[in-house]
């Protein structure tokens, strides 16, 4: 009797660590139901609209590897000529190519698209949400609180 209950615990075991691992994978449907592993981007508890309103005009670029997600701005002085993200609530990131969703699922922008954001550029320090390590471009990070234009 014993080796049927343990064998039934590690069927529930195994059933309930399943959904746990594919939910820290970031996987998600493309929309054909395809899954497409896409992972976590960094953003606020805000929703968009709010928080600092300065003006910040960037490419979208983005590395499927680390999950990076940066705007890069005409401003030549900037470390490695790009901008570390954060994004309000919501916002997700899909790869291959990459693409800026909102959590409607509406989509923002594509790899390359040229953004103009509202925001600011703040130091990369707690309340901050922590940016992964190869996605860092120096001691700063834009916060994004809304995307204004997309060309």
């Amino acid at each position: 009797m014993r080796q049927r209950e343990a064998s039934a615990a590690l069927v529930v075991a195994v059933a309930i660590a399943i959904p746990l691992v594919a939910a820290g994978c970031g996987g998600t449907s493309d929309g054909d139901g395809a899954s497409v592993v896409s992972p976590s981007l960094p953003t606020t508890d805000h929703p968009e609209g709010t928080g600092l309103d300065a003006r910040l005009e960037g490419r979208l670029e983005g590395r499927a590897d680390t999950g990076c997600v940066w705007l890069v701005p005409d401003e030549a002085d900037l470390p490695g000529g790009r901008v570390a993200t954060v994004w309000p609530r919501g916002f997700t990131a899909l790869w291959d190519p990459l693409r800026l969703m909102r959590g409607d699922g509406e989509l923002v922008a594509t790899e390359g698209d040229v953004l103009v954001t509202g925001g600011g550029l703040v130091p990369m320090s707690p309340p901050v949400p922590p940016v992964p390590e190869p996605c860092r471009t120096g001691d700063r990070v834009w916060m994004v609180s809304k995307v204004q234009e997309v060309s």
